[in-house]
């Protein structure tokens, strides 16, 4: 481990390795890079564990743009055949949690590499290391990696945390698969691990997305009996199940409840009230939230707004909507999309066509990309006004030429029912 450097000094891969200290201390890591990679081997001396651990540790921790540098040191290592920092593996692992897409080419090898980690170490292996590779996993919906993962865990005898049933729980959650979580819940429970704010949270979550409101409730009590129920996020799952399942009473109820404990209601609250008061069609209640909700000095978002348009659209009050999307514009918040359906959808049951080609103008005008869906919207209304050249046009020219748009099953269904109802039917046929 010892060489003759070019001036008779000895030199050894310790005394690099507190050379590297010293750079990385001081944030020098292209120097350290260089250090480990061109002078040691001219100096004859090669990187150890050490010398290549610190050096991943340092591009781990140095942000996403030296992440891949982490990952290429990782794989070294492990090709030769040396012992990886744990810690610096937790780090990376975490970092691929946080991706936007975990699904990428980079994430998908990396999460090679932890696995083989953990198969390569398994001494190493902690709770905290698979609890960051079980949230990969619950990110990415990929159950059946997370399931082996975590009977890994208990293979390797690591006994989980709250925090790890919290992740499973809330995988299953977004499976919908309602029997795991509640498997989870109690086996948790046997384990004798008391949930905390945060696994309840998950667990109320969970029961929510799965349909199950009963059970939320249930644990809602459970929290609510040990002092931990105060919380906006929560306040808001449950409206949230109440919206999804029609029911603007029961959210409204919350939200008085929310008052009187001295709960923040924000605007993710208030929105789903509306939400709940829209799905219910019981617009008279959506526009006492909104009332409510400039009374608490919370400021209307797209989604707000968004909400309405489509309540009154839907329930055939245009003006009340247009009124809207005015408003919406003088708040310096810009119409999206999903406005734009919601109001051409109102102009197919006024049927106004005039307004509706006003709409798809203004759209264009502000550069809001129109999808399959807004075309076929855009067909229907022409086929309540018998102008089926236009709606021809439309495909043919704006929806494939100018857009780039495919036209769906959708668009040609209403454009075949504009050529019938045209009596028209050899296009008819074409479509």
């Amino acid at each position: 481990d010892m060489k003759k450097g070019t001036e008779g000094r000895l030199v050894s891969a310790a005394a690099f390795n507190a050379l590297l200290r010293g750079l990385l201390a001081r944030g020098a890591l292209d120097e350290a890079r260089a250090t480990v990679r061109e002078e040691m081997p001219r100096m004859g001396v090669s990187p150890n564990e050490a010398s290549l651990n610190l050096l991943m540790d340092t591009a781990a921790r140095a942000g996403p743009a030296r992440t891949e540098e982490a990952w290429d040191i990782l794989e070294e290592m492990q090709s030769k055949g040396l012992r990886a920092d744990k810690y610096t593996v937790s780090i990376l692992t975490k970092g691929i949690s946080e991706r936007g897409d975990r699904r990428h080419r980079g994430a998908l090898r990396g999460i090679a590499l932890v696995e083989r980690f953990l198969s390569m170490q398994a001494d190493d292996v902690d709770e905290v290391l698979v609890n960051s590779l079980l949230d990969v996993f619950c990110r990415t919906g990929d159950m059946a990696r997370l399931e082996a993962t975590f009977q890994k865990m208990r293979d390797y005898g690591i006994r989980g945390s709250a925090v790890t049933y919290g992740t499973i729980v809330k995988a299953y959650g977004k499976a919908g698969n309602i029997d795991k979580v509640v498997q989870a819940w109690d086996e948790m429970s046997r384990e004798g691990l008391e949930a905390n704010a945060v696994t309840y949270g998950c667990m109320l979550d969970a029961c929510v997305k799965c349909g199950h409101l009963d059970r939320a409730l249930q644990v809602f009590a459970l929290m609510k009996k040990r002092g931990l129920h105060r919380n906006t996020i929560l306040y808001a799952t449950l409206i949230k199940g109440f919206a999804k399942s029609k029911d603007p009473g029961a959210a409204r109820d919350l939200h008085r409840e929310m008052v009187y404990e001295g709960v923040m209601c924000n605007v993710v609250v208030f929105n789903s009230l509306i939400d709940a008061c829209v799905r219910a069609n019981d617009l008279h209640g959506a526009a006492e939230v909104l009332q409510q909700m400039t009374a608490a000095a919370v400021r209307p978002d797209l989604i707000t707004f968004s909400t309405l348009i489509k309540g009154y659209c839907s329930n055939g009050e245009l003006t009340k909507a247009m009124r809207l999307a005015d408003e919406l514009q003088a708040r310096h918040l810009e119409c999206d999309e999903i406005v734009y359906n919601s109001l051409l959808e109102g102009c197919v049951k006024a049927g106004d066509l005039q307004l509706g080609l006003k709409l798809f103008a203004e759209m264009r005008q502000k550069g809001v990309r129109p999808s399959s869906v807004t075309f076929s919207i855009l067909v229907k209304l022409l086929s309540r006004a018998c102008r089926l050249d236009l709606a021809c046009q439309l495909v043919a020219h704006e929806m494939r030429e100018i857009h780039g748009v495919a036209p769906t099953r959708m668009v040609w269904s209403c454009l075949v029912t504009c050529a019938v109802k045209a009596r028209d039917l050899a296009r008819a046929a074409q479509a």
